[in-house]
């Protein structure tokens, strides 16, 4: 894809990245970042995937190629990419600590489930939310996958996390491939850990 700046790790004995996370500015404009070591793809609603580059910076942290600038220093986000500055960039979901967490494209979308406490699906680049109480999940031996179906207001949400690699879009492999259904809607993508599987 146009604008990438360097390849994303891929080496079998390097560790996953981190989970991608969706942000949205004050201007309305919303992205993705996944960390990757000294790397970051930074994803557009427009699903162009751009690599940046760790670079030196005064204070936090800054990632940057020749279209997009990516700056973060605590809690303050910003990113500035063909020329337009977005201000006041805010995660999606909270900063707490998730035991599960997936994400994909077309169009993006993250999920991220404590199993002691809630499950956050975050649809269509930030456009809705959904949270509930985590359901205990049931094991499919014949597909090998854990389901968790759960229903909030009229919305069915299920979540099936299979224990196959997938690959992004980067080419990079995550342990778990994940499907999630809302209603009517099907979103694929990849899971960034793996689950506690039953035993075989």
């Amino acid at each position: 894809m146009s604008g990438c700046a360097a390849e994303m790790p891929g080496g079998a004995d390097e560790p996953l990245p981190e989970p991608p996370r969706g942000y949205r500015c004050e201007e309305g404009f919303r992205f993705v970042i996944q960390p990757a070591g000294d790397l970051v793809r930074l994803t557009t609603p427009e699903e162009e995937a751009i690599n940046l580059t760790r670079t030196e910076s005064a204070s936090g942290k800054r990632y940057a190629d020749d279209r997009a600038v990516f700056r973060r220093q605590g809690r303050q986000v910003l990113l500035e990419i063909d020329g337009q500055v977005y201000r006041d960039c805010k995660p999606l979901t909270s900063d707490e600590p998730y035991e599960f967490s997936a994400s994909g494209f077309e169009p993006g979308w993250t999920l991220a489930i404590d199993h002691q406490d809630r499950m956050v699906f975050v649809g269509d680049y930030g456009d809705f939310e959904i949270t509930a109480p985590t359901p205990e999940p049931e094991w499919e031996k014949d597909a090998r996958a854990l389901v968790y179906r759960t229903k909030v207001g009229d919305d069915e949400l299920t979540v099936s996390v299979r224990d196959e690699v997938c690959y992004e879009a980067s080419g990079y492999p995550a342990p778990s491939t994940v499907t999630v259904r809302l209603n009517d809607r099907e979103y694929g993508g990849c899971g960034t850990d793996r689950p506690e599987w039953p035993e075989k």
